[in-house]
Formats: C-alpha cells, sequence, structure tokens
C-alpha cells in the first residue's frame, strides 16, 4: 500500500559531507557498487531546485539505499534543467511554457530507464525525485508504458510539487489546473511501491497551507523565498526523511519482497 507521510521537522540542513562524481552527460552519472549479479537494482535519482545531480537531497537518500540493498546496485543522477525557486512559481503563471522543463526531464528520466534496461533487461528501476524531479517522476509515471512500469520495483519522491493532501496542503502544482495530476498516488501496482513525504510548512509541497486564496498567495510567496532561505524544503535530511526513504526503497528489493 502506498505512504503518505506528513513530518514535522528542523528547519536547518545538517552539514553534509558527500563524495559525488564529476557531472557529465545528461544521464551518464554512473556509480556500480558491483556487477557479480545480473540485473541488480537502478537507482535513478532526479534533483531539487537550485541544484543539479549532486543535490545533497538525493545523493543522501541513494547512499542510504545503496548501503541496505543486498543487491548489486547503481546509479543514475538525472541533469534535468536547473530551476531557481522564483524561476519556477513565475512559470507556473506562463502554462504554455512552464510544461517545458518538467516535459524535457521526462525525456531524460525515459532515457535513463532506457540506458538500465540497455545494460540488463529486464531492469529494476528504483526512482527517487525531489521537489521538481519529484513532479518529473511523477509525470513520467503517467506517460511510461506497461512493459516500463513493470520493471519499477518502488518510488520515493519528496517535497513534491504535486502533493495532495486535500484542504490540508496541496502543492503547487497541484493547486494549479493546469498542470495538477489526480489521482495523485499512482495506480497499482506502482501505487503500492510509492511513498511521498511533505514537510509541514515547505511551501513546494504544501502541507500546512489552507485552501483559501489567502493561504495560496502565502505560499507562493514563501516558495519565493526559498532562493533565499531554503527552511522546510531544505529539511529533508535534517529530518531524517532522507535515510528512511533509502531503507524504505532497499526494502522494496531484498528477496523477501519479491
Amino acid at each position: 500500500m502506498f505512504r503518505r507521510l506528513i513530518v514535522v521537522m528542523a528547519l536547518v540542513l545538517l552539514p553534509t559531507a558527500l563524495t559525488t562524481p564529476p557531472a557529465s552527460a545528461d544521464v551518464q552519472w554512473n556509480v556500480n557498487i558491483a556487477l557479480a549479479q545480473p540485473c541488480g537494482p537502478t537507482f535513478i535519482g532526479l534533483h531539487g531546485l537550485n541544484e543539479g545531480p549532486e543535490s545533497p537531497t538525493i545523493q543522501r537518500t541513494w547512499e542510504s539505499f545503496a548501503k541496505r540493498t543486498s543487491a548489486p546496485a547503481s546509479a543514475i543522477f538525472v541533469n534535468h534543467d536547473r530551476l531557481t525557486a522564483s524561476e519556477f512559481v513565475a512559470l507556473l503563471f506562463r502554462p504554455r511554457v512552464a510544461a517545458r522543463p518538467i516535459n524535457a526531464g521526462v525525456e531524460l528520466l525515459a532515457e535513463a530507464v532506457r540506458q538500465a534496461g540497455s545494460d540488463c533487461y529486464p531492469s529494476r528501476i528504483v526512482l527517487a525525485g525531489y521537489s521538481q524531479g519529484a513532479w518529473i517522476v511523477d509525470q513520467w509515471l503517467r506517460s511510461a508504458t506497461q512493459a516500463q512500469l513493470d520493471q519499477v520495483v518502488g518510488v520515493a519522491v519528496l517535497g513534491d510539487p504535486q502533493w495532495d493532501n486535500g484542504p490540508k496542503g496541496q502543492g503547487l502544482a497541484q493547486r494549479s489546473l493546469v498542470f495538477r495530476i489526480r489521482p495523485y498516488i499512482p495506480p497499482k501496482p506502482v501505487g503500492d511501491r510509492f511513498v511521498t513525504v511533505c514537510a509541514v510548512g515547505d511551501p513546494i509541497c504544501g502541507e500546512g497551507y489552507g485552501p483559501s486564496h489567502a493561504e495560496s498567495n502565502r505560499q507562493h510567496r514563501d516558495a519565493l523565498a526559498l532562493d533565499k532561505n531554503i527552511g522546510a524544503h531544505g529539511s529533508y535530511i535534517s529530518g531524517g526523511v532522507t535515510d528512511q526513504a533509502g531503507a524504505y526503497l532497499a526494502s522494496l528489493t531484498l528477496p523477501s519482497a519479491r
């Protein structure tokens, strides 16, 4: 069964020391743990606003996943468009162009999935998306073929603009009549392997912002301020969410989960 988690957490990121490979082509960041077992899980990570494939939130989720999965694993970190929070919010008011960076990210994610399948088929895909990257994951899940969806072992999205918790909070994209995805949780069987987390006070995913027009305006103002103060949107590491998300995804790759 899918899990929708609402978390209250510290608003300041803990210092991190991450070792990441140098940037290269859009979907060529491939870190092999082991090659002995064919078709081990392929972790595909998609970053958030104001960052690239080196995203600390995605890297921490990968590290948590990698140390817990018993299968040989590899990772691809997709280098989709880097948007600032202010650019992202502005795009939501320009429907004709707003979807372009999301659709471009969907194409890159599809390429990463094809790459995993060409390395070993049928591949076992684990998806992790944060912020802007979470929306890309959501969109790809709606456009993927059944054969592709059958290869998805698990999905974790954090700070998702498509988050939908009704009157208790909705993401910026979900509030939009143009961009909302409904139902938010994908259908089975992927929906049974899908976890989504929104920190209270995160204006991108919107948990804690009410349904009124005034609350919507406050949410947009707070989102615009993220370029200067990341606040709750950057709290998924310090709150332990990345560690839990990685552990959840790893549990789906274990023999007992098959």
